[in-house]
């Protein structure tokens, strides 16, 4: 684990992406940033997009809040390939449920 990831201590691996949320990821209220969720779900999908896969385009869904504390997981699934493109649903939960839903695309 390297740069931002390892600065907010996220673990990534296989369609997934994993942090327990401190202090740097909650705010006032006492809920995580949409921006962590976001980063889950992104991180999910581009360790299944393969190396050198460019995110074109990235639409998120913030449906519940997560707190400190909370294990955050975000799996991404591979909904269609083609030579150029590669399509994504991902979705981030705690414990009590769904947090974010995401599509994306990435360019190979």
């Amino acid at each position: 684990m390297s740069g931002f990831a390892a600065l907010a201590g996220i673990s990534i691996a296989d369609g997934a992406a994993v942090v327990v949320l401190d202090g740097r990821h909650v705010g006032e209220p006492p809920v995580a940033h949409g921006g962590v969720a976001m980063t889950l779900l992104e991180a999910a999908c581009e360790s299944l997009a393969g190396p050198g896969a460019t995110c074109l385009s990235f639409k998120v869904q913030l449906v519940g809040p997560a707190r400190r504390g909370d294990t955050v997981t975000a799996r991404a699934v591979e909904v269609r390939r083609t030579r150029t493109l590669v399509f994504f649903e991902a979705i981030a939960a705690t414990g009590a449920g769904d947090i974010a839903r995401a599509s994306a695309v990435y360019s190979l």
